[in-house]
């Protein structure tokens, strides 16, 4: 799961009784992300439809839904999460990629959600999505397979794996791409500790059962799928789960796939349906249906 970063403008000054938690957070991004003004006007932006709008009396998945429109046009820009030496927490509005565009966007809404629309909230929500319970322990600690994730965050209540109940067979998972292709990941060469601990988490994930709904089967099932699913499109590429994830949306009776597509280099949606869309990319075998929870 290739989640991107980087920031917001800096925080306003805290107030004394802040936690220190919040402290931690403000001070583990990066400066150059704390400077920039777009990322800040974007946020701003959103924060001023959802107050208008009383976004949060919507459930969240329509959240989502608005969020992720105001995002379509923004360019795809692929890696922005892995451009510092260390890991770091890192925010970016500006630019986005598959995971970080579906990543924003439900972030986004949980701030929206919980009537607290700040910075600061919305940089909690990141950190407790990206990271393994939460928490930043090196590189190995951000969720990168997107099966991973979901495993972790369902175990937290934040979102539910709807796949096999509308239908999904067994998935058979055998992650490693990250272990057998270091080189593609510069920070292992500066975690020392990174490719043991993401080879234990590589076992572990192969250990689960996970399902899967293969493509073919979109039409029959696609009625169960609501607008706000997260879409993660499985695939038969040797030790990866996720080729793409991307938004469930229903518009005019067609299921559509909302996304920050690395060929159109923009978020976009399909312009025709889902299943078409899978039709003919051979290594695309099928999709898993999240559900974000409330």
């Amino acid at each position: 799961m290739y989640f991107c970063k980087s920031n917001l403008n800096k925080p306003k000054p805290m107030k004394k009784r802040s936690s220190i938690l919040n402290l931690l957070i403000i001070l583990s991004v990066t400066l150059t992300a704390q400077t920039n003004s777009k990322d800040s006007l974007i946020f701003n932006n959103i924060k001023t439809l959802a107050e208008t709008n009383k976004w949060n009396k919507y459930p969240i998945n329509k959240v989502i839904v608005r969020i992720g429109k105001t995002f379509l046009g923004t360019p795809y820009i692929a890696h922005t999460l892995d451009r510092n030496t260390s890991e770091q927490l890192v925010l970016n509005l500006r630019e986005l990629d598959c995971t970080t565009f579906v990543e924003n966007c439900f972030c986004l809404a949980r701030t929206v959600k919980s009537g607290d629309i700040t910075s600061a909230h919305f940089t909690t929500e990141v950190m407790q999505s990206r990271y393994r319970d939460g928490k930043i322990d090196g590189y190995s600690s951000r969720l990168h397979y997107f099966c991973d994730w979901i495993y972790n965050k369902q175990q937290v209540g934040i979102i539910k794996d709807m796949t096999q109940t509308i239908g999904g067979i067994p998935f058979p998972i055998h992650v490693g791409f990250m272990t057998t292709h270091t080189g593609k990941y510069p920070m292992f060469a500066t975690d020392s500790n990174s490719v043991p601990r993401m080879r234990k988490i590589e076992k572990e994930i192969n250990a689960r059962t996970y399902y899967y709904i293969p493509k073919e089967k979109i039409p029959e099932v696609e009625k169960k799928i609501k607008s706000g699913d997260i879409i993660a499109i499985t695939t038969n590429m040797e030790g990866l789960d996720i080729a793409h994830v991307g938004y469930a949306l229903w518009l005019k009776g067609k299921l559509h796939f909302m996304h920050a597509s690395s060929t159109g280099k923009k978020v976009m949606i399909t312009e025709g349906s889902l299943y078409s869309y899978l039709a003919d990319i051979s290594h695309d075998t099928g999709i898993m249906v999240i559900r974000p929870q409330e």
